[in-house]
């Protein structure tokens, strides 16, 4: 899955499709990753509620 959204090895220069937060209080590090779509999926929605409710 990590895989796909990045983009790798598809032969193109795509757009990669997460996001890495870095852990601010983990001793070992890290991230933290969010696709795009745990972005996109909940903002359309609450998108189409206001203009809904209008």
């Amino acid at each position: 899955m990590i895989v796909v959204t990045r983009g790798d090895k598809s032969g193109e220069d795509g757009i990669p499709m997460l996001l890495k937060i870095p852990r601010l209080f983990d001793p070992w590090g890290g991230y933290s990753i969010i696709g795009f779509g745990d972005i996109l999926l909940p903002g359309l929605l609450v998108a189409f509620s206001l203009r809904y409710d209008w």
